[in-house]
C-alpha cells in the first residue's frame, strides 16, 4: 500500500511537540505512559520519547524513522534534540523534496566541518586535562545542557553529582593511571555510560540532597522479589568470605559432562558421584577457605550451601555479581571443577550484612568491601591491567516520577562529557593548538553556547569565502534562514518566560533573516578566520540581575544579550557542527524517498 509521505506535515507536528521546551526557560510538559510514572519535564528528548511509547503501534512510518534518527542524535551529543527537530522544520518548509536537494544536502555535509572549525578556530576554549581547570569545566558543560530542566539549585547539585562521578569512578579504577588526554578520559565516560543503568540507583522518597556516591567499599546488592529463607532464618554474620557463583550446583548440572550408563546400577552411581562431588566442593568452600556468604543467579545452590552452614543470596542479578567482581577485584566460579583460588575468588567484608528498604526495593548493604591482596597477582598479567570501577549512586526524589526525571538528567550529562571527549579527540590540531609545547591531543575544546555559534555560522554561510563556497549556494541560504530561525524562537521563549520586559524594538534578527537570499549570500567575500563572529551575542538568563523597587534591590532572572562565555554557558566545540551533520543527512535520506510502504499487521490466530 502506497501513501505520500507528507514529511513536512510529520516534522511539523513533532517540532510542535518540543517546541517551547527548547531554551534554557523551556516550558514543562506533564506526560503519562502507564504503567511508568507521570513525569513534569521540559526535555525535548523525554517528551518524543514517552509520545513515541504511547501509539508506537499505530505511529506514522515517517515518524518512526524520524524517531531513530532523534535516538542516534541522542545517543551521540547527550543534548539538541529540540534544536535538531526545529532545523529539520524550518528547513522542510522552504523546500520541495527531490533527489536534486539530496545531492545538495550531501555535498554540504561533508563540507560544514571545515567551515565551522575555521570560523571558530580563534575564539575556541581550551582546557587542559587537569583535575582543577577539568572540574570547572565540566561542571560548566553539563550546567548548560540541564539549565531549563529544573530550578537552578537542582541543575546545580545534579552537576556537581554527574561530574563527581566521573572523577569518582577514575579513583576506584584498579592499576589506573589519571587521564591526560580526551581519549584517556573518553574510556572512563563511556564505561561509566554503559553501566549507568544499573549503577544508578533510583531511591524515591527522599529529598534530593540525600543523594550520594557510594564510598569505594561499599556496595548494594538489590533482591528480588522472591523470599530468602536464608537471610530470614539466620543470623546474620559480623564478617563475611564471598563467592560469586554463575554455575548449578545441583546434582542434575553438576557439570557439562554427559555420562552414558550400560545399566541402571551404574546410573545410579553416577548420580551418588554427582551428588558427592557437589558436597566435597561446597566442603571445601566452608573448611579451607572459610566462605559463608555465597551469591547465584538461580534458587539451586540454596538446599545444598544451608546443609553446611553457608548463607546464600539466590537470584542476584548478573549485572550486580559482575559489578562486584570487579570492585573486589575477584573473579567468579562457573562449575564445582573450577579450582579455587583464595586470592582470585574469595571477596572479604568485614562489617556486619545489613538489609534495607529504600524506594520501595529490598537492598543488602555490604559496608566495608576489601580486595584480596595483590601480592599473588603475577605482575605481567595484573599490574598493567587497568579495570574500570564505576561506584553506585543512590538518587534520591520526594517522588517517583521526579527521581525517573533526575535519573535521565544525570545520563544526559554523562552523554554530553562522552560527546566533550570525542569530539575534542577528533577535533584536527589547527582548530586550537597553535604553539609547539601544547598538543591537541591534551586539551579539551568547548565553545560559547546561547545560540551565539549559529548566529557566527549564518554569517559565514553569508559571505563567500574557499570554504563556504564548498556548500551549495541554495542550502547556505537555507540552512542560514533556519540558524536565524531557531535563534529567534529560543529568544521568544526565554523572553516570555523571564522576569523582564520584551526587547526593545531592535529586531535586527528579522533583518537578518531579510538579507539571507539567494542574492546576498555570494555578494561579499570574507574570510571565515576574521574576528566578526566575536561581535555575535547568543541569548543568556541572568541569575544575578537586580530589579530596583521601592522596599530595596531584589534579584530577578533578566534575559540579556552577551557573550555566553562571560556567563558560563557553553557547550562542547563540536556541538553546533555535529547537529548540522546529523541535520543534513536526515535531510539526504528524506530527500531521496519516492514513496512510503505500510506494512500490513499480521493477524493472530483468532482473528483468522
Amino acid at each position: 500500500m502506497e501513501e505520500p509521505l507528507h514529511t513536512d506535515e510529520v516534522v511539523h507536528a513533532m517540532a510542535s511537540l518540543v517546541r517551547a521546551s527548547f531554551g534554557p526557560s523551556g516550558a514543562e510538559t506533564l506526560l503519562f505512559c502507564p504503567p511508568e510514572p507521570p513525569i513534569l519535564t521540559s526535555s525535548g528528548y523525554t517528551i518524543l520519547h514517552y509520545a513515541d511509547m504511547t501509539k508506537s503501534h499505530i505511529a506514522h512510518p515517517m515518524k518512526s524513522f524520524l524517531m531513530q534518527k532523534v535516538r542516534a542524535v541522542y545517543r551521540d551529543m547527550g543534548d539538541g534534540v529540540s534544536q535538531y527537530l526545529l532545523l529539520l522544520d524550518l528547513i522542510l518548509q522552504r523546500i520541495e523534496i527531490s533527489r536534486v536537494w539530496s545531492t545538495a544536502f550531501a555535498t554540504a555535509k561533508s563540507s560544514i566541518g571545515p567551515l565551522f572549525h575555521a570560523t571558530f578556530d580563534t575564539s575556541t576554549i581550551r582546557t587542559a586535562v587537569i583535575f582543577d581547570a577539568l572540574h570547572e569545566a565540566a561542571r560548566a558543560i553539563v550546567t548548560t545542557a540541564l539549565t531549563g530542566l529544573f530550578n537552578p539549585s537542582v541543575v546545580a547539585y545534579l552537576a556537581d553529582l554527574t561530574v563527581d562521578w566521573m572523577f569518582k569512578s577514575v579513583a576506584a579504577s584498579f592499576h589506573h593511571l589519571l587521564p591526560t588526554t580526551p581519549a584517556d578520559l573518553h574510556v572512563y565516560l563511556d564505561h561509566i555510560q554503559r553501566h549507568a543503568n544499573d549503577t544508578l540507583l533510583q531511591l524515591s522518597m527522599g529529598p534530593l540532597d540525600a543523594s550520594r556516591i557510594t564510598r569505594r567499599h561499599e556496595y548494594l546488592i538489590r533482591l528480588s522479589s522472591h523470599s530468602n529463607v536464608t537471610l530470614r532464618d539466620e543470623k546474620l554474620p559480623m564478617g563475611q568470605r564471598i563467592v560469586l557463583f554463575v554455575g548449578s550446583l545441583d546434582q542434575l548440572g553438576a557439570s557439562a559432562v554427559e555420562v552414558q550408563v550400560p545399566s541402571a546400577t551404574t546410573y545410579l552411581s553416577s548420580i551418588h558421584w554427582s551428588a558427592q562431588r557437589v558436597d566435597e566442593f561446597v566442603t571445601t568452600l566452608k573448611s579451607q577457605h572459610q566462605v559463608n556468604l555465597v551469591l547465584h543467579l538461580t534458587k539451586q545452590v540454596v538446599a545444598s550451601c544451608v546443609q553446611h552452614g553457608i548463607v546464600c543470596l539466590p537470584f542476584v542479578d548478573k549485572a550486580d555479581l559482575f559489578a562486584l567482581a570487579a570492585r573486589t577485584g575477584v573473579s567468579w566460579l562457573t562449575n564445582v571443577f573450577d579450582p579455587i583460588d583464595e586470592a582470585r575468588h574469595v571477596a572479604v567484608n568485614t562489617a556486619p550484612l545489613r538489609l534495607i528498604r529504600a524506594g520501595g526495593a529490598s537492598f543488602v548493604v555490604l559496608d566495608a568491601l576489601t580486595c584480596p591482596s595483590t601480592s599473588s597477582y603475577s605482575p605481567t598479567e595484573e599490574a598493567t591491567e587497568v579495570r574500570v570501577v564505576v561506584p553506585q549512586v543512590l538518587l534520591r526524589a520526594p517522588s517517583k516520577g521526579l527521581c525517573k526525571q533526575y535519573y535521565y538528567a544525570v545520563k544526559k550529562g554523562l552523554r554530553v562529557l562522552r560527546f566533550w571527549c570525542s569530539s575534542s579527540s577528533m577535533t584536527s590540531p589547527s582548530s586550537f593548538c597553535h604553539d609547539d609545547e601544547a598538543t591537541p591531543q591534551t586539551y579539551l575544546a568547548s565553545l560559547g553556547g546561547a545560540q551565539a555559534p549559529e548566529l557566527g555560522l549564518a554569517h559565514a554561510l553569508m559571505h563567500s569565502s574557499p570554504l563556504s563556497s564548498l556548500i551549495p549556494l541554495s542550502v547556505r541560504a537555507i540552512l542560514a534562514q533556519a540558524l536565524v530561525g531557531t535563534y529567534s524562537l529560543l529568544r521568544a521563549n526565554s523572553t516570555a518566560s523571564s522576569t523582564s520586559a520584551p526587547f526593545p524594538a531592535v529586531h535586527h534578527h528579522h533583518i537578518l533573516m531579510g538579507r539571507i537570499d539567494l542574492d546576498t549570500c555570494d555578494d561579499t567575500p570574507n574570510n571565515p578566520r576574521t574576528s566578526h563572529h566575536k561581535a555575535i551575542k547568543g541569548v543568556v538568563l541572568d541569575m544575578r540581575a537586580v530589579l530596583t523597587t521601592h522596599a530595596g534591590p531584589v534579584e530577578v532572572t533578566r534575559v540579556v544579550e552577551a557573550r555566553p562565555e562571560e556567563y558560563g554557558v557553553v557547550h562542547p566545540l563540536g556541538h553546533c557542527c555535529r547537529l548540522l551533520e546529523h541535520v543534513l543527512g536526515t535531510l539526504e535520506e528524506v530527500c531521496r524517498l519516492d514513496k512510503q510502504f505500510l506494512r500490513v499487521r499480521r493477524r493472530t490466530a483468532k482473528e483468522r
